[in-house]
């Protein structure tokens, strides 16, 4: 495996800011240019503008890129204009994106083997030796030394990464790549060592348009049918190919082999399973599975990786220098049971959560069973998830430290992470990753140390203060959970106090106080702009939460003024946060944060608003309520807020049910509507029901706990339920729902709502960021769960589930007399 290396010759690179003896090679001198930069390739001119470009920035002269030919004098050479600086051994030697840099007689030569190596060569001298910082991607967050005189002394120097690959996505659009590429991170190319391990693959390696006529048997037997793909895009709903079947692998292999053939200098070529659970059920694929579940997932891994095996020694025979790459994930997350080894051109890469890590024991299993994959497959990577879409901070640089460290010890080759980054709540941890990933022995409270010091002087502490804040409630004692936070609104909010959160605003006022003008406020200003939202997100649900179980009107009537701020301060700071962020990834403009965590957050928001108006001591048809809707109607008259709370009010009450069989009255079987997983077993007529385990939980109807009539649908046990009905929609019409609901208990994890899906007219998902959720939070007694959403455009029907999350088996969710009807306009 490569390491980092540095090996100096000669006196360490410096800057020289005011005269030029004993400098063996000048570049500026008094603000005047002395050196040119000679490149000779297409290849290698990103990485000769970058450094003319940095050296402007810093001493005001521009040193002009020229041919090899031409440059005389003080020069520097880049990628194969150096190679005269070095023996062609010591660039061959090199890993693929390493470098050299070598000063001597008027000459600063830097290149690689790769022009990767090569750009990394020179975004490392500037970082390393001049002192450019790229913090975050802007040029607010760069730091460039200034100087009119740039010098520089022999030396000798060989650098090479720690991982030999180091990958980022949802880093989108130029300032993003560039600070990426600033940083030495990985690029996508398959060039890359291992890349493409960290991709799903399957359904390109096996595209129906060119082998669903000529080899059908390769795709999956589902339901005791020979699957027909339609399209080559991502399969939704999802399959597996039929891994098991020879011709399988036969093609597999002449693909692989092809595209290596056509690509001679990829590294590795991608098998990743699809993104999907599903798998095939014929007779040869079922031979081989060993039934066991992990994470709550029933397990493949022992018929995939033998596809895996087969394919990896068919395109070892004429390719026995590239790798065959996946990830673990999903339901081959764990190592195979009947596979002592797998090939030694095998490359996989674990999914795993760093994030977790506060929890010991949650990290301890995870370091077990790198234990157990390692004894099975000698190259091995990491799949983290830093990012997750959160929209309350999520920030645990020290962890991460100390994991990236632990996973170079044990001999990790390539790391990735789904950084998707919210720049203002983690932007030091994102950029101690980057530096890490290149370099694991640096330190971290260095590292934090200098982002601090260097964009925010004299404000540097408050700023520090408030991302140690950030760090300590995420280090809140809890129980580690895979994902946690991906889909709950709760799991990123309640690590955080009310009192919490008025420190972390405190320690932005402060450094807005503490900062010079100029270039610092506008930074600490930028930071206080993009936090308004995540402290919105979580005043407002810690606050709706506290209401929930009010008792005191006085503090309940505080707590609705807040909530009526939050609402109708939303929309405006979503604006200014995230919609008009220039540095965040455009995931957040497209989705502002996974949208069930947001369906869960206006669900809190109804349910506080609602417990508040009980709290105050009048009734859910009274003057109080009326008032809020006529506040809240003001501003936005068809908002889904309003419309649920008329639909508390009784206001839609007497328009027609589209659902059948709403309170579970009718018995027998039929009339049970389709879709993924979905099973007619255990539903009554116009409904079908769902487990995420299968057999586990159980969903019946009860005769004895009913809000009306003689029957409820009812769920006891299980980890993931629900009861689903569907009725045709009309796009642009609005939708009002509800559920009678009667739950025990009522958790961050034991939750029990009323949602509003959507389906296109083939019947699959549609729509994700249109679809609404509502959780009931009045225990112990029948209340009705209210939400309300506008048909998006494609939708052909809505979806109503009444789900139960995380029940224990010795309770249950009952549901009855649920509704849905078109809002009339």
């Amino acid at each position: 495996m490569v390491r980092a290396h540095v090996a100096w010759m000669a006196m360490a690179i410096g800057l020289v800011v005011s005269g030029t003896a004993g400098a063996s090679v000048t570049l500026v001198e008094d603000g005047q240019a002395r050196a040119v930069i000679a490149c000779g390739t297409d290849a290698d001119r990103p990485a000769a503008d970058e450094f003319a470009d940095v050296v402007e920035r810093i001493t005001g002269s521009a040193l002009p890129v020229v041919n090899p030919a031409d440059a005389q004098g003080p020069r520097v050479l880049v990628g194969a204009a150096a190679e005269a600086a070095f023996a062609p051994e010591e660039i061959a030697g090199l890993s693929f994106d390493g470098y050299r840099i070598r000063a001597g007689g008027d000459v600063l030569a830097i290149a690689g083997r790769t022009p990767a190596g090569t750009m990394n060569g020179v975004c490392g001298f500037l970082q390393d030796h001049l002192g450019v910082r790229w913090f975050m991607p802007s040029e607010l967050f760069e730091v460039l030394p200034q100087t009119r005189t740039m010098a520089f002394d022999d030396c000798d120097e060989v650098e090479e990464p720690s991982f030999d690959c180091r990958l980022f996505s949802g880093l989108d659009g130029e300032h993003q790549e560039a600070w990426g590429r600033h940083n030495r991170l990985s690029g996508r190319s398959w060039d890359v060592p291992f890349v493409a391990g960290f991709r799903h693959y399957l359904f390109a390696l096996f595209r129906p348009s060119k082998f669903l006529e000529t080899a059908p048997e390769i795709y999956p037997v589902m339901g005791g049918e020979r699957v027909r793909p339609t399209t080559d895009a991502p399969p939704v709903p999802g399959w597996q190919p039929c891994t098991a079947n020879p011709r399988t692998v036969e093609i597999a292999i002449q693909e692989i082999n092809r595209y290596f053939d056509e690509h001679p200098s990829a590294h590795s070529y991608s098998v990743g399973i699809n993104d999907t659970n599903t798998w095939c059920e014929c007779e040869l694929c079922t031979a081989l599975d060993v039934p066991h579940e992990f994470r709550g997932r029933q397990c493949h891994s022992d018929r995939y990786y033998t596809f895996v095996n087969a394919v990896a020694r068919g395109v070892r025979e004429t390719h026995p220098d590239r790798f065959i790459a996946c990830f673990a994930y999903a339901g081959v997350e764990p190592p195979p049971l009947t596979i002592d080894e797998l090939e030694p051109n095998v490359f996989v890469s674990i999914t795993q959560d760093t994030s977790q890590y506060f929890d010991p024991s949650y990290r301890a299993q995870d370091y077990d069973f790198w234990r157990q994959w390692q004894a099975k497959c000698a190259q091995m990577g990491k799949y983290d998830y830093s990012g997750l879409g959160a929209l309350a901070p999520r920030y645990y640089p020290r962890l991460l430290a100390e994991d990236l460290r632990h996973s170079e010890r044990i001999g990790l080759v390539a790391m990735h992470t789904e950084a998707y980054p919210y720049w203002s709540n983690c932007g030091p941890m994102v950029y101690l990753q980057a530096r890490m990933l290149w370099d694991v022995t640096l330190d971290e409270d260095h590292l934090l140390g200098e982002f601090f010091d260097k964009l925010y002087g004299p404000a540097a502490p408050a700023m520090q203060a408030f991302y140690d804040d950030l760090e300590c409630a995420w280090m809140t004692p809890r129980e580690g959970r895979w994902f946690a936070g991906r889909r709950s609104a709760a799991q990123q909010c309640e690590i955080y106090t009310l009192d919490g959160l008025a420190r972390l605003e405190h320690h932005l006022l402060d450094a807005a106080r503490l900062a010079p003008e100029g270039v610092i406020a506008d930074r600490v200003a930028y930071i206080r702009k993009c936090f308004r939202y995540p402290a919105l997100f979580i005043r407002g649900w810690l606050t709706a939460k506290r209401l929930t179980s009010a008792t005191d009107p006085a503090a309940a009537e505080r707590d609705l003024g807040v909530l009526l701020s939050v609402s109708r301060n939303h929309d405006r700071f979503l604006q200014q946060s995230i919609l008009e962020d220039d540095l965040s990834t455009s995931w957040y403009d497209t989705h502002a944060g996974r949208l069930d965590s947001q369906s869960q957050w206006r669900s809190m928001i109804e349910s506080g608003l609602m417990a508040g108006i009980q709290a105050v001591g009048v009734s859910s048809r009274g003057p109080v309520l009326d008032g809020l809707i006529d506040e809240l109607s003001r501003r936005d008259p068809d908002s889904t807020l309003v419309l649920s709370l008329r639909a508390q009010r009784g206001d839609f009450d007497d328009l027609p049910n589209l659902l059948a069989n709403p309170g579970f009255e009718e018995t027998g079987e039929g009339d049970n509507p389709s879709g993924p997983e979905w099973q007619a077993t255990d539903a009554p007529p116009g409904w079908s029901v769902w487990r995420q385990a299968p057999g586990v939980g159980r969903i019946w109807r009860d005769t004895e706990v009913v809000h009306s009539g003689e029957r409820s649908g009812a769920l006891t046990g299980g980890e993931c339920m629900c009861y689903i009905a569907r009725a045709p929609v009309t796009p642009g019409r609005s939708y009002v729902g509800w559920a009678y609901i009667r739950a025990l208990n009522a958790g961050p994890r034991r939750r029990t709502t009323f949602e509003i899906r959507w389906n296109d007219a083939q019947g699959a998902w549609h729509a994700a960021g249109a679809q609404v959720a509502s959780e009931v939070w009045t225990l112990g007694e029948w209340s009705r769960v209210t939400a309300a959403a506008k048909a998006p455009d494609g939708a052909a029907s809505a979806v109503v589930l009444v789900f139960a999350y995380d029940i224990g088996d010795d309770e249950t969710a009952w549901f009855d007399d649920v509704f849905l009807a078109e809002v009339p306009e």
